[in-house]
């Protein structure tokens, strides 16, 4: 009967330790991260394995976002995409680097700006030390799209909620294709600037100004 107790006991405290885990936020508006994932998708029709690294741009004062994407794949040549999405104006540039081509759309109706929080869905997982003795916070949430649900998990510093990293695993619908997704991904070079306009002016082969 002791053992159960102390079980019980044991099991009531992880709970409360688990859901006394508050959910953070970056309370800078502005500021520079670089991301790099290893993605591997697989189906019955086609395998296909690529690395990516992004420079991204937060602006949370004008709500537009800035995005330097390389992607290196074995089966394709090397992509350089550069996207600018605004929120407050409701489109989005994508941009061509080698071709030289841009193209602006509108966002997708009820499309949400990115979140710099611990989705609110988020259960708490555990906590780890990076190294350096960085405290993060492990979390793992749902994410659905139309024709994609991921299970994603993710770090947070304890400091900061400055997100360094974690898994992906997806299933896509690819055109009626069934494609399994598993990623790997890495937040890095976290830094808070003052004056981001110079992320958002157009190359002069875009026919049109941003501002």
């Amino acid at each position: 009967m002791m053992h159960i107790y102390a079980c019980f006991v044991t099991l009531c405290c992880v709970v409360c330790v688990c859901s006394g885990q508050q959910k953070c936020c970056i309370n800078d508006d502005l500021f520079t991260i670089t991301f790099e994932r290893l993605t591997g998708w697989y189906s019955e029709s086609f395998n296909l394995t690529f690395e990516e690294t992004s420079f991204m741009v937060n602006d949370y004062t004008h709500g537009r976002f800035y995005v330097n994407r390389i992607r290196n794949s074995l089966n394709t040549e090397l992509e350089k995409t550069l996207v600018i999405e605004d929120y407050n104006r409701s489109f989005i540039w994508t941009i061509d680097a080698v071709a030289k081509t841009c193209k602006m759309a509108l966002l997708p109706r009820g499309a949400e700006k990115p979140t710099r929080c611990v989705p609110g869905n988020a259960q708490y997982l555990d906590e780890i030390n990076l190294p350096g003795d960085v405290p993060v916070n492990r979390w793992s949430y749902i994410l659905k799209t139309p024709t994609e649900i991921s299970e994603v998990t993710r770090g947070y510093t304890k400091t900061g909620c400055i997100p360094t990293g974690g898994t992906v695993v997806a299933r896509e619908d690819q055109g009626g294709i069934d494609v399994e997704i598993l990623a790997l991904h890495t937040f890095y070079n976290f830094e808070v600037l003052t004056d981001v306009s110079k992320y958002f002016s157009l190359p002069s082969y875009c026919n049109s100004t941003y501002n």
